[in-house]
């Protein structure tokens, strides 16, 4: 019985514990575009104008939708190349997102894009659209 009350007492319990904080906003903090850099290994010198930011910390994995624009430069320019292998990206990428991010709109549009494998059992899916004015990159990172 005392198995019993402790299996349920650690079911009932698990549903009420907050991980984390969840943020949505289109107008990322220097911090969040830090943080996205970090996790996401995203070289310093590149210079982006970040346009949404969306971080769900509230389980027990992390995952963070990070959109942002740059000019036209070298997709091999963006990442650091001994940690993120461009080589994953292919032409006519989709993104699978079933989610409701307004701002996110990749889910109808054929992207240069794929998944990387980071370290410690980090990945990121990564899109990116070539436009006329320089690159929109959406990369949605998360841990498992």
């Amino acid at each position: 019985m005392k198995k019993i009350l402790t299996l349920f007492m650690i079911i009932f319990l698990s549903g009420c514990i907050n991980f984390g904080e969840e943020i949505e906003t289109t107008s990322p903090s220097l911090a969040q575009v830090e943080r996205c850099r970090i996790a996401m290994h995203i070289k310093p010198e590149v210079e982006l104008t970040p346009l949404g930011f969306k971080l769900n910390a509230s389980g027990i994995d992390d995952a963070i939708w990070f959109k942002f624009k740059t000019k036209n430069i070298n997709i091999e320019d963006i990442f650091y190349k001994d940690i993120t292998d461009i080589l994953v990206l292919k032409d006519e990428y989709r993104f699978h997102y079933n989610g409701d991010i307004k701002w996110w709109a990749a889910q109808d549009k054929l992207l240069t894009g794929g998944q990387a494998e980071l370290p410690d059992a980090k990945f990121m899916n990564i899109g990116i659209d070539k436009t006329t004015d320089g690159l929109i990159i959406y990369i949605m990172w998360h841990e498992t």
